[in-house]
């Protein structure tokens, strides 16, 4: 079976939350990798790998 790569965009300002949420979702899900942005840019989480 081929692997899933789901690309998600989430709205809000609550991008830990929403991560959270989605590895919730999945039996054995776990964050892997938390890429955030610098101090003085954007803000927040800029991208996460996850395992399913």
């Amino acid at each position: 079976m081929p692997a899933v790569q789901p690309f998600l965009i989430f709205q809000g300002g609550h991008p830990e939350r929403a991560m959270n949420f989605h590895v919730s979702l999945f039996d054995g899900s776990e964050v892997l990798d938390v890429t955030r942005w610098r101090k003085g840019e954007q803000g927040g989480v800029q991208s996460w790998q996850l395992n399913h």
